[in-house]
């Protein structure tokens, strides 16, 4: 069963040895979506993938393990949200990591107050878990597709 087409045929070994070797953080707090992004990302990509219900149990993980980028389940942008952002960015082990948003709604200036506050992408839901780890990998340059 292909869960996702993320395409590694034209990348070099080392290319393909650091796309493979990624450690992703998803704060969510509900099961199924957080499940799916998992088995799509583990399995289509070969990341390791950590979960976390809630953003303090988000920054505790981050102090054991080495994480390259976190994946933030959001609903709409609201000032709980807002909230998260800052606490992810004012913590020293997080504060460099990027921040992808998960979103039900993306509006314009939603995705200009998610950039603001520190988040460098937002992904509309329902996402596509075909090719999430294609869209994670191109946002943060971790290969150039031809």
């Amino acid at each position: 069963m292909d869960i996702c087409s993320l395409d590694t045929n034209s990348l070099d070994k080392q290319d393909k040895h650091q796309l493979t070797n990624k450690c992703i953080l998803i704060i969510d707090n509900t099961d199924e979506i957080w499940r799916i992004a998992k088995l799509s990302l583990e399995i289509g990509a070969g990341w390791q993938v950590l979960a976390a219900i809630s953003v303090y149990d988000g920054l505790a993980i981050t102090t054991e393990k080495q994480i390259d980028a976190i994946l933030l389940n959001t609903v709409f942008l609201d000032e709980e949200e807002i909230a998260a952002l800052y606490k992810i960015k004012a913590n020293p082990n997080t504060r460099y990591l990027p921040i992808i948003l998960l979103a039900e709604r993306v509006r314009t200036t939603d995705l200009r107050r998610a950039k603001e506050r520190g988040a460098m992408a937002v992904i509309a839901k329902p996402f596509d878990s075909v090719n999430l780890a294609q869209q994670i990998a191109e946002v943060l340059s971790w290969f150039t597709p031809e």
